[in-house]
């Protein structure tokens, strides 16, 4: 090997060097530029807000500031889900209201300082119920379609009915607590 090739490949190494001195440089800054795009990209302007196109969970909690809950979704011990709201954080008789649905009837309770009240709704039923949580108004779409309304006392035994019949005429009836039409219009159906 002659002095001008060792020249060629020292200059030819020398340029390799340079080349790869500028790479290393090139690809630092890449790397570190995508590091704070990913940084910049991880807190957006209010990182309490979660977007997504789907979240799976037993449970979500509202809750205020003091951390008291208000209410929630939640899926109940037996498997069916409910949704609440809370006027008064921690009491119980708190004023507010109650959503769940089991099997193919949805309840709806509804609270107050004193008193809760419920109202189920099923396929062909609406039902109030009273404070003791007994039927208190059903209003129903009876066999073959015939609308009734009853109104029962705290027993839940009915003590009047109002109905039309098939044939569109209305009837009413009272009842004694023994369940003994004591009144109805028409006398006959």
């Amino acid at each position: 090997m002659n002095d001008s090739m060792v020249e060629a490949f020292v200059e030819r190494i020398d340029r390799i060097e340079r080349e790869n001195g500028r790479l290393k440089l090139a690809g630092a800054l890449v790397l570190i530029g995508m590091a704070a795009a990913m940084l910049m990209g991880q807190a957006g302007p209010n990182p309490r807000i979660i977007k997504a196109s789907q979240i799976e969970a037993e449970r979500f909690v509202l809750s205020n500031r003091r951390g008291k809950v208000l209410g929630g979704l939640v899926i109940r011990e037996d498997g069916t889900p409910m949704l609440f709201l809370n006027h008064k954080p921690g009491k119980k008789a708190a004023p507010g209201f109650m959503v769940a649905v089991k099997e193919d009837v949805m309840s709806v309770n509804l609270f107050t300082d004193k008193s809760k009240h419920q109202v189920a709704i099923a396929a062909n039923k609406l039902v109030l119920k009273g404070q003791e949580g007994r039927d208190r108004f059903v209003l129903l779409s009876h066999e073959k379609g015939i609308p009734m309304l009853s109104l029962n006392d705290k027993d839940e035994d009915q003590r009047a009915m109002l109905l039309v019949t098939l044939n569109g005429q209305p009837y009413l009836a009272f009842r004694t607590h023994d369940g003994k039409v004591f009144w109805n219009a028409p006398s006959t159906l």
